[in-house]
């Protein structure tokens, strides 16, 4: 109640801050690859750091060091926002989703 509005925090520099470390272990408790349960992970931005991507909410994920080095080394991007993201390959062509696609639209 007396915490940080973590929309507003942004940082430029190489270390997140702890304010936002700590709400992306909230939200991201695993690999934010749909399907990945991989509790060992890493802050990864969406637009890279060197490309002038900052710390924040909206831009890290936190990937396991599998799908770090697919996304880093063999072009797979994760896109979409929590609860809607997308693992996609080098292509373009979707591996998994989230939440995973619906097989029976009236389960009974």
């Amino acid at each position: 109640r007396d915490g940080t509005d973590i929309r507003t925090v942004a940082h430029y520099g190489r270390h997140c801050p702890t304010t936002l470390r700590t709400a992306l272990d909230l939200r991201d408790p695993t690999c934010s690859v749909p399907g990945c349960d991989n509790t060992r992970t890493e802050i990864d931005h969406n637009h890279p750091y060197a490309q002038g991507g900052a710390h924040s909410i909206d831009n890290d994920n936190r990937l396991c060091p599998h799908h770090h080095q697919q996304k880093t080394h063999q072009g797979h991007a994760l896109v979409g926002q929590p609860g809607q993201r997308s693992w996609l390959d080098a292509d373009g062509t979707t591996l998994t989703t989230d939440p995973p696609p619906d097989t029976d639209p009236d389960p009974p």
